[in-house]
């Protein structure tokens, strides 16, 4: 038997109704609701760059003396703005040097805690340590162009 057209749309319509207002209810409370605050734990990378930086410095007075390139691997943003490819004034490029050598690491640590907030881990250190390379990489071509 068939049924009435009239009767089945207005089946669907209140089906249809009753799912949008319950996606608009669920919408409003994910907006006021309140997110949890978040612990010193969620900042362990940055903690972690840190701590590391002050051993980074030193491993870097360490690795000049073995030569060059090992310590531009391990510090690259500083040795970038030692070269004097920026064309910066000596005391600028002096005092930016020493602030970049002891907030390389803290900045990685942010930068990877922030990124993993929005990607998975791998991909977050992925991106963080390929933001070093490219650091890296562009001392390699201004040092040797």
């Amino acid at each position: 038997m068939k049924q009435a057209p009239g009767r089945n749309r207005s089946r669907q319509s209140a089906m249809t109704q009753g799912r949008t207002q319950g996606r608009t209810q669920a919408h409003q409370r994910g907006r006021t609701a309140r997110r949890k605050p978040r612990s010193l734990w969620s900042c362990w990378p940055v903690l972690l760059g840190c701590v590391l930086a002050p051993l980074a410095v030193r491993t870097v007075d360490i690795l000049t003396l073995t030569g060059p390139w090992a310590a531009r691997l391990l510090m690259p943003w500083s040795f970038l703005l030692q070269g004097h490819a920026l064309h910066l004034p000596d005391g600028w490029a002096d005092s930016l040097n020493a602030c970049v050598l002891w907030l390389q690491f803290p900045v990685y640590g942010l930068a990877f805690m922030l990124l993993w907030r929005r990607l998975h881990f791998g991909t977050a250190l992925a991106v963080t340590a390929a933001f070093h390379f490219l650091a890296f990489f562009i001392v390699a071509v201004v040092a040797l162009s």
